[in-house]
């Protein structure tokens, strides 16, 4: 697979999962008033910070952590490591962006495990229809 649709992929995997997040805190805030205090709802734009704010509360109300939401998390990093790669391999890399991209891949990885915490989490693996 060449590296623009693997950096293609990992965006729209990227972009679904960070869309569910951010519905999930609506329904939870709505839910749990309370949650506002310590997890303010923002639009526009997310920072990694806010993510993983966001995955620990939705860790904290979620009795599971459905498979749509796990796989696409996997292959999001996966496909970061494999563009992050490829980037090492040249010669004209920008440090700045590469500190950024392993920022980025450093916090998915965190709300993976934030979310591989859940007590049930579903382990099969069907095959992803997400994104065609």
């Amino acid at each position: 697979m060449s590296n623009d649709l693997h950096y293609r992929k990992y965006k729209q995997y990227e972009t679904y999962i960070i869309q569910w997040i951010s519905e999930e805190v609506k329904i939870i805030l709505k839910k749990h008033p309370e949650e506002a205090e310590y997890c303010q709802f923002v639009t526009g734009p997310l920072s990694l910070s806010r993510l993983k704010q966001y995955a620990k509360l939705i860790a904290r109300h979620a009795q599971s952590i459905p498979a749509t939401i796990i796989h696409p998390l996997q292959d999001a990093i996966e496909g970061r490591k494999r563009t992050r790669e490829f980037f090492l391999e040249q010669e004209t890399q920008d440090i700045t962006k590469t500190e950024s991209h392993n920022t980025w891949l450093e916090g998915l990885e965190e709300i993976l495990r934030i979310f591989e915490g859940v007590s049930s989490v579903i382990n099969s693996r069907p095959a992803n229809k997400l994104l065609g």
